[in-house]
């Protein structure tokens, strides 16, 4: 989850992609959906720290 905070705060949320996060994470887009669902859900679980 680090990886995917570090490219919310770098890029900003608007411009990190699933394809992003599922780079840094070194997962396939299949296995990341499935416990995730979206990127929405990162942030909302992480906003303090991208908002910082």
């Amino acid at each position: 989850m680090q990886q995917s905070i570090a490219l919310f705060v770098d890029k900003g949320y608007s411009a990190t992609s699933i394809q992003d996060i599922v780079d840094a994470l070194g997962v396939t887009k299949g296995s990341f959906y499935y416990p995730l669902q979206k990127q929405r859900c990162i942030a909302n679980g992480y906003s303090p720290a991208i908002h910082r």
